[in-house]
């Protein structure tokens, strides 16, 4: 789930006002909010964390998350495999058959 940025800002208050102390500030988060989904542990650490990492620059955007490139992402991986075959099976004098 993507949280805006006032619910951010809220996670931040509440997490002051618990005193630092995450586990009551998660609980105080679902009783100031019933009628939001729950944050979980994690995920309002990964906020608080994310906001004590940057400081007072702290961008509160939604951004897309940096997605690792999987081999089978390239269109031409499975043509690079068979080129690496076939290169291993002629420095092996080995008749490719396909």
């Amino acid at each position: 789930m993507r949280y805006t940025k006032a619910e951010k800002v809220n996670i931040i208050f509440i997490y002051g006002e618990c005193h630092q102390i995450m586990k009551e500030a998660v609980c105080l988060c679902a009783e100031k909010f019933p009628d939001r989904v729950h944050t979980s542990f994690s995920v309002f650490s990964n906020i608080v964390q994310t906001f004590q990492e940057a400081g007072n620059g702290w961008n509160v955007d939604n951004k897309k998350r940096k997605r690792i490139k999987k081999a089978t992402d390239d269109r031409n991986s499975n043509i690079s495999v068979l080129k690496i075959y076939i290169s291993v099976q002629d420095s092996l004098n080995v008749k490719v058959v396909l």
